[in-house]
């Protein structure tokens, strides 16, 4: 007597993330999405003319620097220090 036991295939694992790296994911989301956010405002702050760039504390060579700023960093800090440095 042969017994024939039925054979139940189990879904994989999938590899997880180390502790944290979720967290770490989601906040490198949220600061990319930031980031392309102030570039777009960078774009839209371009097309004012100087007389309105300068009512917000703001001159055509600050969005100059703010744009060739590295793609990493956020052009509204610089554009804020530049403004308070006035």
């Amino acid at each position: 007597m042969v017994l024939v036991t039925a054979h139940r295939t189990l879904p994989k694992k999938r590899a997880a993330l180390p502790l944290g790296a979720g967290r770490t994911i989601a906040m490198l989301v949220r600061a990319v999405r930031q980031i392309v956010g102030s570039r777009k405002e960078l774009a839209r702050l371009a097309d004012l003319d100087d007389r309105m760039l300068a009512d917000i504390g703001l001159t055509r060579s600050d969005l100059h620097v703010a744009r060739f700023a590295p793609l990493w960093q956020d052009p509204t800090g610089i554009l804020n220090r530049r403004a308070k440095r006035r």
